[in-house]
């Protein structure tokens, strides 16, 4: 019997046991799934493909010895039927349980199914207050589709404090104040339910009594408000102490090794999307946000977590320089950092030019957000609308293309990439007509799909001839000489 049939049965099996061990456990069997791939069950319960997971994992040695003694009896209780189940190969006398504070304080990624049920009816109920239910969704909303942290609406941070002005409600989308300091995107719009959970509490926020300019405030009564004492010995009065007492009940239902906290969510959001992606929408995640620690350990743990060594984009965007390590931290030693990607990543520096972000937003507004070439309107995360503005003629210091309409295009991201590689362009005869690198692609000689700006015949050329042509010469598909007239 294979190891994908056992395991798939394992997770739909909440007979054999409750809901929130179920969830406590099949994480770390996934993992141990992915590191082995669909071999026999005889190679799953070997004791060496065992203790390597075990004591190579970076979660506690005991909670995934915990998870895969619970698989093992799983498969020989409920599968094989047996009476009589062997001992588990690797025995527990034998571990060591890791608790360093860097593993603590580490943010909880979720697994996509949790994610969603964050939103999930049943735990609100116990809060038994509507107006309380409606500011944790609309916080956790805001969290998990913009990036926002508690900090980012919280009274005691009101030089940065989300307000009523931050934000702009329509019947289809919210449109909201990017607060990442490192993004050239000033706004961020928000579909789906994320978008419904903020417009719920948006309706009743801007009808209630509350001498407050905060978009997320007290507006619940506190005497209503029901808690578990076990979990928290004082009322949560404050939107933020409401947030973090709901994530603790939260992790305590789904069976979470460590507390969720609001500002993993932010990062469950960039590793989901790049999990999603397949690693593509780092280019875009870097658009909006940067490349703050919160996306770097995202974008760190999927690599790991998926045996991904392709470094998506980074050529584009980082370098690293020994001279940015910091020689200035006492905890700096020399040793290479054990929390990156094979140890090598220690800094990283943003290599862009500043772009006019207001003609951004104005020509995506103008295409709302449509590529250009495909005609698609992108989910870029699943509650966010999004495109990107290519520049014909690139904007970065090597090229100086000018920043203005004419040398810009509103692209997908997979279009934006093909554009960067110069696997397409545009023919400078006829801007409006693309060709590919590869005559017999359908996309060559096709039409933009919409043109409601004029191009610059100088950037289409420069491109063309800078961009396209030397990859033409370079590639397999050389045999195309007439495109040279």
């Amino acid at each position: 019997m294979k190891f994908t049939r056992v395991f798939n049965n394992y997770e739909k099996d909440t007979v054999y046991q409750p809901r929130s061990s179920l969830q406590a456990h099949r994480g770390k069997v996934r993992k141990y799934h992915k590191k082995l791939g669909d071999v026999e069950m005889e190679e799953v319960f070997k004791e060496e493909n065992l203790r390597e997971f075990i004591y190579n994992n970076n979660t506690t040695d005991k909670n995934i010895y915990s998870a895969l003694v619970n698989f093992h009896q799983y498969y020989y209780q409920s599968i094989l039927k047996q009476e009589i189940i062997p001992p588990f190969p690797v025995q527990d006398k034998n571990l060591k349980t890791i608790k360093s504070k860097d593993n603590i304080n580490r943010p909880v990624l979720l697994e996509k199914d949790e994610i969603n049920r964050l939103f999930d009816d049943d735990f609100y109920k116990h809060l038994d207050e509507e107006k309380a239910i409606l500011t944790v969704k609309a916080s956790i909303a805001l969290c998990l589709s913009a990036g926002y942290d508690t900090g980012d609406f919280s009274p005691s941070n009101l030089d940065k404090a989300m307000t009523l002005d931050d934000i702009e409600i329509s019947d289809n989308f919210v449109i909201v104040k990017n607060f990442a300091s490192q993004s050239t995107v000033p706004n961020i719009t928000i579909r789906g339910e994320c978008g419904d959970h903020i417009r719920n509490y948006y309706n009743v926020r801007i009808h209630s009594n509350v001498d407050s300019e905060n978009f997320i405030t007290k507006i619940w009564n506190a005497r209503n408000l029901k808690y578990t004492k076990e979990l928290q010995k004082e009322k949560p009065y404050e939107p933020h102490q409401l947030i973090n007492y709901f994530l603790k009940y939260v992790s305590m239902k789904l069976g979470l090794e460590n507390t969720l906290h609001a500002t993993h969510l932010r990062t469950n959001m960039v590793y989901h999307s790049l999990l999603n992606s397949s690693g593509t929408s780092l280019h875009q995640i870097i658009e909006v946000f940067g490349f703050p620690p919160y996306v770097q350990y995202a974008f760190e743990r999927y690599c790991e977590d998926t045996n991904n060594t392709k470094y998506f984009g980074f050529n584009d965007f980082f370098v690293q320089t020994s001279s940015e390590q910091n020689d200035s931290d006492p905890s700096s030693s020399g040793e290479e950092n054990d929390r990156g990607i094979e140890n090598h990543f220690q800094s990283y520096l943003l290599q862009k030019r500043p772009r006019d972000s207001k003609k951004v937003k104005e020509i995506k507004k103008l295409y709302d957000n449509t590529c250009q070439i495909c005609g698609t309107s992108l989910t870029f995360l699943p509650n966010i609308n999004y495109s990107e503005v290519h520049h014909i003629q690139p904007h970065g210091k090597e090229h100086n293309g000018m920043d203005d309409f004419p040398n810009m295009l509103v692209l997908c991201p997979n279009h934006h990439t093909l554009f960067d590689l110069g696997i397409i362009g545009l023919n400078p005869k006829n801007p409006d007509i693309i060709v590919h690198i590869d005559p017999n692609n359908p996309m060559d000689k096709t039409k933009l799909k919409v043109l409601k700006h004029d191009l610059s015949g100088v950037c289409v050329r420069y491109h063309y001839e800078k961009i396209f042509i030397p990859l033409v010469e370079d590639c397999i598909y050389n045999q195309v000489d007439g495109r040279k007239g």
